[in-house]
């Protein structure tokens, strides 16, 4: 099975059981080391589904500010986020580029589902390193 299968399996999982164990059915403590790999595999998986927005917001961010790096590809979120609203979440976001290397940028991200797993809008609000 691969690695990207297996994250949208589990991701259906969780949001169908919680974080649950899988192979007991009892639940898992967010806390425990069982439930940080669960909740780092979810992240991923939201991060892999929403790349190419994240990737867009970063380059246009660079662009309208005049920035070199216009060939930026998002990295990873760094987890966990500052809960805003139900929907609204902040986070530090990294991207890298071949010009430029690995930038850090804040970010305020408005999600479809409660979940946070549907990005609908990506606001780049600043840049945290250049």
């Amino acid at each position: 099975m691969s690695y990207r299968l297996l994250t949208i399996t589990l991701l259906d999982t969780f949001a169908l059981a919680g974080c649950q164990s899988e192979q007991t059915g009892t639940q898992v403590a967010p806390d425990s080391e069982l439930g940080k790999i669960m909740q780092e595999m979810d992240a991923r998986g939201r991060a892999h589904q929403n790349e190419p927005r994240y990737s867009k917001a970063l380059q246009e961010y660079e662009a309208g500010h005049g920035g070199a790096c216009n060939d930026l590809k998002f990295v990873r979120l760094q987890e966990p986020g500052q809960v805003v609203s139900q929907y609204v979440s902040l986070y530090t976001m990294e991207g890298f580029s071949e010009k430029c290397g690995r930038r850090s940028y804040h970010t305020r991200i408005t999600f479809r589902d409660t979940a946070h797993t549907v990005a609908t809008r990506v606001e780049v609000l600043d840049q945290v390193t250049k």
